[in-house]
């Protein structure tokens, strides 16, 4: 017989940083109390602010719950079968606007676009996202325009801070954008989501 978590139903938690150790795996004791968790009849998530192409194939590697919630909330999809079942994005007009303010601003940004990402840089950061999370991007200066041409949305945009205040950014970036249109906040002192 099933017994019941004595305390919780559901448990939802970050993967970089929290499950993950520092070499992104997820360690035998913590899959232990996970899966126990879930044979308990207990929920099991992982919420990340990560694309979820890029934390979709370790779910599943793992087995680390039903559902993976990924681009800070824009996305719930099924770990086994991968299907979406909730899907908030940024739509393409909106993209490229948060394309021009990054340009006019010197920033670098980018967006996630089916399986990989854009940017407008090739940086530290950039390169140090693709390694961390196992995808490519792609450099390209035109990234507004090709969500508009393609008709693309995505799940998330991210601006890197570089040296400005991210307090002041923060409202410049929400300036530019309409009520409802999309939300922005500071994830870390180096990034805006």
């Amino acid at each position: 017989e099933k017994r019941k978590p004595e305390y919780y139903n559901v448990a939802v938690s970050d993967f970089d940083g929290t499950l993950a150790k520092t070499d992104k795996t997820v360690s035998e004791k913590t899959l232990s109390q996970i899966h126990s968790f879930i044979s308990h009849g207990g929920k099991f998530a992982v919420c990340t602010g990560r694309m979820t192409a890029s934390i979709l194939p370790v779910c599943k590697k793992y087995y680390l719950g039903d559902y993976v919630i990924s681009f800070q909330g824009a996305a719930i999809n099924e770990v086994k079968s991968g299907k979406s079942v909730y899907f908030n994005p940024i739509n393409p007009e909106t993209v490229a606007k948060l394309c021009d303010f990054a340009k006019s601003a010197n920033l670098n940004f980018q967006v996630y676009p089916d399986n990989g990402f854009m940017a407008l840089l090739k940086t530290s950061e950039t390169e140090f996202y693709s390694r961390i999370t196992g995808v490519k991007y792609e450099v390209r200066q035109d990234v507004g325009e090709y969500f508009l041409r393609e008709n693309k949305f995505t799940g998330k945009a991210l601006f890197y801070v570089g040296d400005n205040d991210p307090q002041e950014l923060l409202k410049r970036i929400k300036s530019v954008l309409s009520a409802g249109e999309a939300t922005a906040f500071i994830s870390n002192p180096r990034q805006i989501d």
